[in-house]
């Protein structure tokens, strides 16, 4: 699971700019579409600046874009706590994308203590909303759950529930 996590993270943005693009298409030009723009031209800093203050007012979309810069090192220094932060905002707010980054966080131990019923609750979440790479990634962790881990990540996904507050927190 490590090298499709691996490539899922590095391929990341490419899906970033086509969600944002479909998103964008449907509205008028604004600054998240300024902030794809710099990012397919390569200008991260540029697209962090535009994004920033979108995500703190929480737009989803730039608080997931942002926690894969952070993750990836793209005009940020890598971090994965940040990439955390800013994949929890989105996740809170129902982003399959950002729910399915914190599966794989928690997967692999980066950013959060490592925990399969956490990443098998958080990819759960994401296949609910329709992410397929979420669904295959709940399938193949739960290979190596037990029956007890497999009903506690479930019962958490079950608890959970979108946050009101758009910030995401």
């Amino acid at each position: 699971m490590r090298n499709k996590n691996t490539n899922y993270i590095k391929t990341i943005n490419i899906v970033i700019v086509f969600f944002v693009i479909g998103f964008v298409g449907r509205a008028a030009a604004g600054p998240l579409e300024y902030g794809v723009n710099a990012f397919q031209q390569g200008d991260y800093a540029g697209a962090f600046r535009v994004w920033s203050p979108l995500a703190d007012q929480g737009n989803a979309i730039a608080q997931y874009n942002l926690g894969v810069m952070y993750y990836e090192g793209q005009g940020v220094p890598r971090d994965y706590g940040s990439a955390v932060k800013w994949f929890l905002r989105a996740a809170n707010q129902g982003n399959s994308d950002a729910q399915r980054s914190l599966g794989v966080l928690y997967y692999e131990g980066n950013g959060v203590p490592q925990d399969d019923v956490r990443a098998y609750m958080w990819f759960d979440l994401s296949a609910i909303n329709g992410n397929q790479e979420g669904l295959d990634n709940r399938n193949m962790i739960a290979k190596r759950m037990t029956f007890a881990q497999i009903s506690e990540a479930q019962r958490l996904t079950r608890g959970w529930r979108p946050t009101h507050d758009r910030r995401g927190r």
